[in-house]
């Protein structure tokens, strides 16, 4: 899967054409006459640039190589799953979701030698794990959704390479260095190393006390040598202790002495450390071989990342250059449609132009002063084609176009000194071989056409150009600043003129261009304003040809009428715009008042709600305290009384109006909001925004829950949201959460009367249909009185025992 550019610098030198050629082999093809190179035109358009910045998104070479080498696709399908890609990637960015695809650029290097029997150092090991978890978290992250079915795909094209990164992360620590528990018999080496060195220096410092006194040591100190450890006795003292002089210090002053009675402690530690050498020099040899045996799994996977990143990257140029994605059609009068496109490689504001190809009128010709933005037009156009054809997001808000087999771009100023060319005759040889291979399928980008030679002979030249590429159906954007070749465009039913324009009184250029008309040069009236004399400038017009100055007359009349139309067209827009806006106005207003109305609907109906369970709560205090017949019957009909207002209350009317209320509640709040839902006492935090359904996600503490819209009760206080991430917030109401189990286990027979039938309250007004009842099974005294209890209940329609080993101990109850 993997090929041999990854090791490569994808960047082909083809040689030299001025053309762009769609194929892959047209690409290398040198162009039979001139040998002009593909990078040359791509210079000239500045895609090379383009190409750049796009690979400074990337996060790792093999993927900036994969951003340089970009170039025109063949396949249409190619071009549209790029932009898809594309689409995904910035999908991904706008949810905050940016995925770490860092790679070493040494991890070809370190795999190679993985497979040439070399041993990985800990380090190298551990980064090559950190990038086989970052594959991990991919095939996990975007390989789940569903939405990315290109990214997606991708990330689970990754191979499993779980094991070996489990391996490599319970063996290397980020320093490189090998944990204990790599192995057992590592930590048992260790642990004996550390048990020898502990008594060898031991041994060591009751010498250095046995010596301090004798007036042995230069200093009192226990250091290496040799990979043997010695104490620093004085050189005269060296023959008075028994013992091997490992080294002699430069001075001559000192010598590292390892006393006779520590070399067997000595050799017993260099044996333990010896060990864990080994082992240590084992298991970097076993992970080292895993990883030359995934080497393939690995290989690929680089292939996929890099290919993931220059999604991720095409995204962030994309929302960088506010991209967006090309349409290609076949239809044969639709050859480029550009709405609002823009060079993305000038800095700061740029003005958007439109640009329209197409209704059987293949050549579109742009006139106009200097510096009025026509080569700038011509570029945009050219980039955006390369762009949207090599699989990019183009800087344009909108862009429909078809798809062409070949870009040749004529820019610039061509002379050679080298060739004995001029600018014209390099012109005439690059126009020769662009006539030579032009098609049908081709665009042809050609600037200041018929200049550079005789003002008289250019003009013809360009005009039979125009017309030669006009009658082989060859579509071409040209500049111009001769004036009959404007005329002669203007003359043709298959052309179109277009005009750049300058500001009448600042003679600043708008950088706008207009279909339809020719532009003027404004040379007379640049020079005037520059200072050049009045009389000169006077005497330059009374020598124009009588034609040119009629021209001029009738072009300046539509230029000011046309700025009179598009003067009134932005009247008309700001007076729609503020009669939309005064629409919207009252619109809000009248749902003001409708949310008012329904906000007081609710209101009441939940003071209703409240009103009535108090009602109740007193009731059942009264029915324990008086335990009379006659109150008895009392409290069942003030409890019929209220059961019926309860009904009213949660009747299909009042729930239309209530959801209605909520609706318009929702609406008015965002996600990161807090309200209060019915039954509930803290306020819950929004985590979206309601679905078809009319479900929304809210943050109930800890827990993540989808709850109906119509269980929402009203927005929470800014001190009440608050106090939710520190203090426990419990809101004053008398509803309080409440579940449809009530345990009374362990409760006096009194107490437990009483609670249940303040639950018993609860739950009917709730609307609850089934309850659940634990007293547990004991002695059986308080199921007894609970159950007897709930038979004469006059809210309870039928008592069963809980289902299987619970029957005893819990109480099934069926409400009226």
């Amino acid at each position: 899967m993997v090929s041999n550019g990854l090791v490569e610098n994808l960047r082909s030198d083809a040689g030299e054409n001025l053309f762009i050629k769609m194929d892959t082999e047209a690409v290398n093809r040198e162009s039979p006459a001139e040998n002009f190179s593909w990078s040359q035109s791509d210079r000239v358009l500045e895609f090379h640039i383009v190409k750049e910045r796009l690979a400074g998104h990337c996060q790792n070479s093999f993927s900036r190589h994969k951003a340089l080498a970009l170039g025109p696709l063949d396949d249409p399908e190619d071009m549209k799953k790029s932009h898809r890609e594309t689409d995904e990637a910035i999908r991904v960015l706008q949810a905050n979701s940016d995925v770490d695809i860092s790679v070493p650029d040494e991890l070809i290097v370190w795999v190679k030698r993985s497979m040439l029997d070399g041993v990985l150092k800990g380090w190298e090991l551990y980064k090559i794990g950190k990038v086989l978890g970052t594959i991990s978290k991919i095939h996990s992250n975007l390989g789940r959704k569903s939405e990315l079915t290109n990214i997606s795909s991708l990330a689970l094209s990754l191979p499993d390479m779980k094991k070996i990164e489990r391996d490599i992360s319970h063996s290397i620590d980020p320093n490189g260095t090998i944990l204990d528990d790599a192995s057992y018999a590592l930590r048992n080496f260790r642990s004996q190393a550390e048990m020898s060195r502990r008594k060898l220096i031991k041994a060591l410092e009751k010498l250095i006390r046995k010596f301090e006194r004798k007036g042995f040591l230069q200093e009192s100190l226990i250091t290496e040598r040799n990979g043997r450890m010695v104490l620093m006795i004085k050189i005269e003292s060296k023959n008075r202790i028994e013992g091997i002089v490992h080294d002699i210090s430069d001075s001559g002053a000192t010598a590292f002495l390892e006393p006779i009675s520590t070399i067997v402690l000595g050799n017993d530690w260099r044996e333990a450390i010896i060990n864990v050498q080994h082992e240590e020099e084992r298991l970097l040899l076993e992970l080292t071989s895993s990883i030359g045996a995934y080497s393939t799994e690995i290989f690929d996977s680089i292939e996929i990342l890099a290919l993931i990143d220059l999604c991720m990257a095409k995204g962030k140029y994309s929302m960088k250059i506010g991209g967006t994605s090309p349409n290609f059609v076949d239809n044969p009068r639709t050859f480029i449609s550009l709405k609002g496109v823009r060079h993305p490689l000038l800095p700061g504001p740029v003005v958007p132009v439109d640009l329209f190809l197409g209704d059987g009128k293949p050549i579109l010709v742009i006139s106009g002063p200097n510096a009025g933005g026509k080569t700038v037009a011509l570029k945009s156009l050219g980039l955006t084609v390369l762009m949207a054809q090599s699989g990019l997001h183009v800087s344009a808000t909108f862009c429909s176009m078809t798809r062409f087999d070949q870009v040749f771009a004529n820019i610039g100023d061509h002379q050679s000194i080298d060739l004995s060319l001029s600018s014209f005759s390099a012109n005439v040889q690059l126009i020769k071989a662009i006539i030579g291979q032009a098609s049908s399928r081709s665009l042809v980008l050609l600037d200041e056409l018929g200049t550079s030679t005789d003002p008289a002979e250019g003009a013809a030249f360009a005009k039979a150009l125009l017309y030669y590429f006009c009658h082989n159906d060859i579509i071409c954007l040209a500049t111009t600043h001769q004036r009959g070749v404007a005329n002669f465009v203007q003359e043709q039913t298959d052309m179109v003129n277009a005009s750049v324009g300058l500001r009448p009184n600042s003679l600043e250029p708008t950088y706008t261009i207009t279909t339809g008309l020719p532009g003027r040069s404004y040379a007379l009236a640049i020079a005037s304003r520059m200072g050049i004399e009045d009389k000169i400038i006077e005497h330059a017009r009374a020598m124009l040809d009588p034609g040119e100055r009629d021209s001029e007359k009738i072009l300046t009349e539509l230029e000011e009428q046309r700025t009179m139309v598009d003067s009134r067209l932005a009247t008309l827009r700001t007076e729609l715009d503020e009669a939309v806006a005064i629409r919207r106005k009252f619109e809000d207003k009248l749902n003001d008042v409708e949310f008012e109305k329904e906000r007081i609907l609710e209101n009441y109906r939940s003071s209703l709600i409240d009103k009535a369970q108090a009602l109740l709560s007193q009731l059942q205090k009264a029915e324990t305290v008086i335990q009379a017949p006659i109150s008895k019957n009392i409290v069942i009909e003030e409890k019929d009384r209220l059961k019926a207002i309860q009904k009213t209350l949660r009747s299909e009317e009042w729930r239309n109006k209530l959801t209605q209320a909520q609706k318009l509640l929702i609406s008015e709040l965002g996600i990161g909001d807090f309200l209060y839902l019915r039954g509930v006492g803290d306020p819950v935090k929004i985590l979206s925004h309601p679905d078809n359904l009319g479900n929304i996600e809210v943050l109930m503490g800890s827990m993540k829950v989808r709850i109906s819209s119509t269980q929402v009760e009203k927005k929470a206080s800014f001190h009440s949201a608050r106090n939710l991430g520190g203090i426990s917030v419990t809101r004053s109401s008398k509803r309080s959460s409440i579940s449809t189990e009530l345990n009374l286990h362990g409760m006096r027979s009194d107490e437990a009367i009483e609670e249940l039938d303040q639950f018993m309250d609860r739950a009917i007004l709730e609307g609850f249909g089934l309850v659940k009842i634990i007293h547990g099974r004991g002695t059986g005294v308080l199921r007894t009185i609970v159950r007897g209890h709930l038979i004469k209940h006059p809210l309870v329609k039928d008592i069963r025992p809980g289902e299987g080993g619970t029957a005893d101990g819990v109480t099934m109850v069926e409400l009226n």
